[in-house]
């Protein structure tokens, strides 16, 4: 398999994404994500169903950068960051 394939499976799984908000359960799947060598400036949030923050994390640059998802979160947020793959 390519990795564009297996891209591309991930990216329809929910276990690969990029920046913007992504709904828990539809968009984004539960569980612990990794950006490697995220760039500076790169924000993430996890959200509530009204929008209030359950917990973020501000990076000014970093070799790895992880966030893990519950499922009880709604959604998951994130800005500058890169790729979002799952790990765990």
């Amino acid at each position: 398999m390519t990795e564009a394939t297996e891209s591309a499976r991930l990216e329809a799984a929910g276990e690969l994404f990029y920046e913007g908000t992504f709904r828990v359960g539809v968009d984004v799947q539960p569980g612990t994500y990794a950006v490697e060598q995220a760039s500076a400036g790169c924000y993430w949030a996890r959200l509530d169903e009204t929008g209030e923050t359950i917990d973020n994390n501000f990076v000014e640059g970093a070799s790895r950068v992880e966030a893990t998802i519950s499922a009880s979160d709604y959604s998951f947020h994130n800005e500058g960051c890169g790729q979002w793959r799952k790990v765990g």
